[in-house]
């Protein structure tokens, strides 16, 4: 019983962390609404398992962050069971430098996640702000990237973000002896890049295109 209640605690404690950074909030923030102005320190407690949630702190909890009980106990990966969300979830983890091209406006299904072994936190929407991907991708498309799939393992199409916060979308091919291609989808006209691991490791991988969406 000792370690299935650790578990359990763990658990509750890594969500109301992973729900408080996704928001960008402080605990002393959190700790105000909870009534607990004073002692930012007790959220840190609540957040390394160090104490327990009671049922009134649960629940508090749940009102703050917009999600369930349920929830933030783990009985369930739907973060909103209201009747407004319709097991929707949007997909703007705030990770990039340049949060304007998170785009909001589409919002994707539990249900459709699970089956495609999808975890709502591993997956963000980003605008696309150029051609240089076309006819693939083009200025305005909606592109869903798997955060959890940063791992260049076979050819594909890539999100990746520049120190200057600028994102690029091209095909990432390994080559044999440890370089890396990065090519267009143009084939007549190729913008072809070969860089070694160094240079391709100053290069943030943001995660795999796995959708896309073009409004006609």
């Amino acid at each position: 019983m000792g370690n299935k209640s650790e578990n359990v605690n763990n658990s509750v404690a890594k969500r109301i962390k992973e729900l408080r950074l996704e928001k960008g909030t402080t605990a002393r923030a959190v700790a105000e609404k909870l009534d607990n102005a004073n002692n930012p320190t007790t959220i840190y407690n609540y957040e390394s398992g160090a104490r327990n949630l009671d049922l009134a702190t649960l629940s508090q909890y749940a009102d703050i962050f917009g999600t369930t009980a349920d929830f933030i106990l783990g009985r369930t990966n739907v973060r909103n069971s209201s009747p407004d969300s319709h097991n929707y979830t949007p997909a703007n983890a705030p990770i990039l430098k340049n949060s304007e091209v998170i785009s909001e406006e589409i919002g994707f299904f539990h249900k459709l996640l699970e089956r495609k072994n999808l975890n709502a936190k591993d997956i963000l929407l980003v605008t696309v702000q150029d051609d240089a991907m076309s006819p693939e991708l083009m200025l305005g498309d909606d592109v869903l990237l798997s955060l959890s799939d940063t791992n260049i393992s076979k050819a594909a199409m890539y999100c990746l973000e520049d120190s200057e916060g600028d994102l690029w979308f091209r095909f990432i091919r390994k080559e044999i002896g440890g370089k890396y291609k990065l090519y267009t989808a143009d084939k007549q006209n190729p913008d072809e890049q070969t860089l070694t691991k160094d240079e391709f490791n100053e290069l943030k991988i943001i995660g795999r295109v796995i959708w896309r969406s073009r409004w006609q």
